[in-house]
């Protein structure tokens, strides 16, 4: 038998042991799902948006659930909420205390104000009937808290 005939006769046979096999396809590692869950506690939602897109969006991210920041409106917080309750967190009055603060500064901070003390009594009620988990947006300053005791001086951060 000749070399080529050898090789034919190799090659004949590779084949018909190939195409009687199921193919198998090399495959690189398994790639696992992340067991951490990302929650976003600060989004910025926006009238537009369809929650619907968006959730899916953090399925591909990976991204459990979001929680709203400040500069919407509460209620567009608790409507996100109510058209995906698992998916976000709605915060409570993280524009109005923002402008609060910003317009009556220390007197805000202080509950000095009719105004304030109004709103944060509105919110206590929105957080107890479960319209929101929580208020969102706090923030404070090296003058708004004692750095000697790591705990605010203003009763609004108490």
């Amino acid at each position: 038998m000749t070399r080529s005939r050898s090789l034919n006769l190799v090659s004949s046979a590779l084949a018909l042991v190939l195409s009687s096999s199921p193919l198998v396809i090399a495959q690189g590692p398994k790639v696992q799902e992340n067991p951490l869950r990302i929650v976003d506690v600060h989004y910025h939602p926006a009238p537009m948006w369809d929650t619907y897109a968006l959730t899916k969006l953090f399925d591909e991210l990976g991204v459990a659930a979001a929680g709203n920041g400040a500069r919407e409106s509460d209620a567009l917080a608790a409507k996100f909420a109510q058209q995906q309750p698992n998916r976000f967190i709605p915060f409570v009055g993280n524009e109005p205390i923002r402008q609060f603060t910003s317009r009556e500064g220390e007197r805000a901070w202080a509950l000095q104000n009719a105004a304030v003390v109004d709103y944060l009594a509105q919110l206590e009620t929105a957080l107890r009937e479960k319209r929101y988990r929580g208020i969102g947006s706090w923030s404070s300053t090296a003058s708004t808290v004692d750095p000697t005791r790591r705990r605010s001086t203003r009763p609004t951060l108490r």
